[in-house]
């Protein structure tokens, strides 16, 4: 079974395949960009249940990267050139497809953009720009020949191959073995010396993949990935042991037109789908209606496929209880007793809040009045330091100065010890209150994400049957 995991840049894809696979981060995470650049295959390294009779190593992690052929590349770059291309048959100058003087229609120009684009993410940014106004042909024999792109389209022929692939492996066991049979059970099983193999083995695979399979720096310099047909990767993984496949697709609304149009494309070859979104936004970006396309779901329907479509909503601890508590109520109440858990637990929370900010104040008094005390003393002394140099030992003005000092002193003494005092009566108690006021948010968050989460889940059946209905 093969299982393509779809959503939107961003939407946390890669974490949640990570957190299927029992991995820190295999697949590549970030907050701010899409990582995942071409189709990768999840798949379980059968290798290490195989015992062989020589007892030889094999490795834990394995992946296969597979480009397309250099004749595939020249007929697409044929295609893309034609499309950046004028009628008379010379690159299009880049002022011309975008920014305030662009002459192309709209249309026309988001076709040629992203032609474009995809020329300067194999051959690096700013190649096209330095085409502007030579023969097409000129420019196709030139790229054609780039002798870094055909070094990775060119298969070895001794090896009879029809696609070159080039093999990455990472940390190896004797299959069969005790490690082996602990490396795809649960981390917790394995001793501390293996767990950190498995650490070390997994960031050293991911390094060694990142660089063919995933967006290089800033995107600037040549990228690999637009040439790839499809990566697996093999590993541990016990939860595809039985040989189901994940499949982690680029973000279909990705900006880079490219890697959604491999998304689409994949999605005929799926038996299953999984649309990941964060449960903030799953409801309101039309996910369910919107994010398969109007030809997919038809077809779906017509192959009356569409049961096989899941919805998995990421980030379900990131609650604001009081604003669940606000727009959900009567979800809440479903339930019977648990609304009134939910107000209860709030009412605990906010008399523990009011009684930790209550000390709290009267500690910062206590603090600030020491502050003060503190900067009279230091002010005190400045002066009787300067009286002290220029006047007699007997001058009134000097007693009368050594008696503030003194008396600052005594309250400065007097605000240290009440502080004192107070942080051994109450330091206890707040730290205590502390405790429980997280213990009380921690329960309400639950209860309010299982909230919303049965909100969500009516809403977004609610949009997907409603999406069908409308084909």
């Amino acid at each position: 079974m093969t299982v393509g995991v779809l959503g939107n840049t961003g939407a946390g894809k890669s974490s949640l395949l990570n957190a299927l696979l029992d991995e820190a981060s295999v697949l590549p995470t970030s907050g701010s960009r899409g990582c995942t650049a071409a189709v990768v295959e999840l798949r379980f390294n059968s290798e290490l249940e195989e015992a062989n009779e020589d007892g030889l190593e094999v490795p834990c992690y394995r992946g296969d990267i597979e480009f397309i052929s250099l004749e595939e590349w020249k007929s697409e770059l044929k295609v893309l050139l034609d499309e950046c291309s004028t009628q008379e048959n010379t690159i299009y100058e880049e002022k011309t497809i975008r920014g305030p003087r662009r002459k192309l229609d709209p249309q026309t120009a988001a076709v040629v953009t992203a032609a474009w684009a995809k020329i300067d993410q194999v051959y690096g940014k700013g190649k096209m720009a330095r085409f502007s106004k030579k023969s097409s042909a000129d420019v196709f024999d030139q790229l054609a020949n780039d002798s870094r792109v055909k070094k990775l389209l060119t298969p070895d022929k001794s090896l009879n191959l029809q696609y070159n692939i080039i093999s990455v492996c990472e940390g190896h066991v004797v299959p069969a073995s005790k490690n082996a049979k602990l490396l795809t059970s649960s981390v917790q099983d394995m001793n501390a010396c293996l767990r950190r193999s498995k650490k070390r083995w997994a960031y050293g695979f991911r390094s060694s993949i990142n660089s063919y399979v995933y967006r290089k720096g800033n995107g600037n310099e040549p990228q690999t990935w637009p040439l790839i047909r499809k990566v697996v990767l093999y590993g541990p993984w016990a939860c595809l042991l039985t040989g189901a496949c994940l499949v982690d697709l680029p973000g279909v609304r990705d900006a880079n037109v490219s890697r959604a149009k491999v998304s689409k494309r994949y999605l005929q070859h799926c038996n299953h789908i999984w649309i990941v979104a964060p449960i903030r936004r799953a409801v309101d970006d039309g996910t369910a209606k919107e994010l398969l396309g109007e030809q997919f779901k038809r077809r779906l329907l017509m192959d009356e496929q569409y049961g096989n479509i899941s919805f998995i909503c990421t980030q379900t601890d990131d609650c604001e209880t009081t604003e669940i508590m606000r727009d959900h109520s009567d979800v809440a109440k479903s339930v019977p007793g648990r609304w009134e858990r939910m107000t209860e637990l709030l009412g605990k929370i906010s008399d523990l809040e009011s009684e930790i900010s209550k000390l709290d104040q009267e500690e910062e008094a206590l603090k600030e009045g020491l502050k003060y005390a503190k900067r009279i003393v230091s002010a005190r002394n400045k002066a009787l330091s300067k009286l002290e140099k220029g006047a007699g030992p007997d001058s009134k003005g000097i007693s009368e100065a050594r008696e503030d000092l003194e008396v600052a002193r005594g309250e400065k003494d007097e605000f240290s010890q009440k502080l004192s005092a107070w942080a051994e009566e109450n330091t206890a108690q707040l730290g205590k209150m502390h405790a429980e006021c997280e213990m009380g948010q921690r329960k309400l968050k639950t209860i309010c994400a299982l909230v919303r989460n049965e909100y969500s889940t009516e809403c977004l059946q609610r949009d997907f049957r409603d999406g069908l209905k409308e084909l």
